[in-house]
């Protein structure tokens, strides 16, 4: 048995090998953000395998660069959270070798969390006003007897 072969085919004038592979790691990324906070930090994706690729995202809050290279080659994924909602948002990177078959999919998840609830500090201690005057006419306490 002997290694397994890998045939390339050329058309006439290109230069470029037609089929092409490519792997990915990690499959999945997962982000989180508090609204009011700052942006979290950019994730990275490894693209093995040989041979040139195309990348696309499916969500409008997230790019992937570049959008094209040539296996191996580092992916840099970075969301933006502007005008997004409190919850979880969820979208796919798809790296897609070009003339090959094998494209690779990364889930992308992004959780968005509400600012935290400001509290109203203390409020001054209440004073109290007496609301009925005191009684001023009332009986003398009594002598105390002495024997």
């Amino acid at each position: 048995v002997g290694a397994p072969a890998v045939y390339f085919l050329f058309l006439k004038g290109d230069p470029k090998p037609v089929a092409g592979s490519v792997s990915v790691s990690p499959s999945s990324l997962s982000f989180s953000f508090r609204q009011g906070g700052a942006q979290p930090s950019a994730q990275k994706i490894q693209v093995g395998g040989s041979g040139p690729f195309r990348v696309s995202a499916s969500g409008a809050w997230f790019r992937a660069t570049p959008q094209s290279a040539t296996a191996p080659s580092t992916l840099e994924v970075a969301v933006s959270t502007q005008g997004l909602s409190a919850g979880q948002h969820s979208g796919m990177i798809s790296i897609q070798p070009e003339g090959g078959s094998g494209s690779q999919n990364v889930s992308v998840a992004l959780i968005v969390e509400a600012p935290p609830v400001q509290r109203p500090a203390d409020p001054k201690p209440t004073q109290v006003t007496q609301i009925n005057p005191p009684v001023t006419n009332r009986p003398a306490d009594p002598k105390p007897v002495v024997q």
